[in-house]
């Protein structure tokens, strides 16, 4: 038993042997590629200022070489792309992101896409929250005021932002 490689370069297993013949059989064909998701993590939930971030371990689960764009789309939000190499066997981490701009708070479905299979995941956007802006509602003076006097201004002032600030 073992394998024969022909001049025209055909693989072969040999299955049997006895006294001067030999048996052989074709050689099984390799399993073509395959590549899949094993994992996909993500910074979600992430605010609509910043940037969603995706890294998706994939792998190669046949026997040849592949060259593959691996997807991401993130519903009307955006896209990203990324082409791996991979021999039979051999796994890799992809790293994807869309950009995110504010009014894009919401939950969304991301889908990354091998060209052989698909996985989706459900991801946050939250609204960032707004800085710190400064009104001034009212205002009262000590006038008129005689020259070298102090002027005493009394105003009202209104942070209308979501963050603190002095």
């Amino acid at each position: 038993a073992g394998e024969v490689r022909t001049e025209t370069d055909e693989l072969y297993t040999v299955t049997e042997t006895s006294g001067a013949s030999i048996t052989v059989d074709p050689a099984p064909a390799p399993d073509p590629a395959n590549i899949g998701v094993d994992t996909i993590e993500t910074n979600s939930p992430v605010l609509d200022n910043e940037t969603l971030e995706v890294d998706i371990e994939v792998t190669n689960t046949g026997d040849e070489r592949a060259t593959q764009a691996i997807d991401l789309t993130v519903g009307q939000l955006g896209t990203d792309n990324q082409s791996v190499r991979l021999d039979g066997g051999e796994s890799t981490t992809v790293s994807l992101s869309v950009d995110l701009a504010d009014g894009d708070a919401g939950d969304y479905t991301a889908t990354i896409d091998t060209g052989n299979e698909s996985e989706s995941l459900n991801v946050t956007v939250e609204k960032a929250a707004d800085p710190a802006v400064f009104e001034v509602a009212s205002t009262e003076t000590t006038t008129p005021v005689v020259a070298g006097e102090p002027l005493e201004v009394i105003a009202e002032i209104e942070n209308t932002g979501d963050e603190e600030a002095t």
